[in-house]
């Protein structure tokens, strides 16, 4: 496996050094790298394309989860019946689970009891997902134990 202070992390962030001119808007990378006991050639690559490709789907799971919590946000300030912190928690983990990782961990939210009843605020860290973008999006891994590959 290979651990997340590797050098290969840095180079997910810092493929611009790695251009393929034959192929335009394409980057690379190669390496090897020891996986799963066995050393393997890794060749990281980012193209443009895929990179703009995956926002708009990223953007749509951050609009969807916002108007979910959104709603539950309303129910809690103007709902008839105040749902419970218990019945916060069950409404708002499986809507953060089911957005996925790069909109669930750049989204926070806290539920708090006070004597009035709870609390429910969320808000959106734009860095994370900035940061997830660049480090994830637009870029393919491939593992392989063609050593000829390059």
């Amino acid at each position: 496996m290979i651990r997340r202070d590797d050098s290969l992390l840095s180079a997910l962030m810092n493929l611009d050094n790695s251009p393929c001119p034959e192929y335009p808007g394409l980057k690379a990378y190669r390496t090897t790298r020891q996986v799963s006991g066995q050393e393997r050639t890794v060749v990281v690559t980012y193209h443009e394309a895929l990179y703009l490709g995956q926002w708009p789907g990223e953007l749509v799971r951050l609009r969807k989860l916002q108007d979910r919590l959104q709603a539950i946000q309303h129910q809690v300030v103007h709902g008839v019946r105040r749902p419970t912190v218990a019945t916060l928690r069950q409404r708002v983990t499986p809507a953060q689970i089911k957005a996925g990782p790069p909109v669930r961990d750049g989204v926070h939210t806290e539920i708090h009891e006070t004597g009035e009843g709870p609390t429910f605020t969320y808000s959106i860290d734009h860095q994370a997902l900035m940061q997830w973008g660049q480090i994830h999006w637009g870029k393919t891994l491939f593992f392989t134990d063609q050593a000829t590959w390059s």
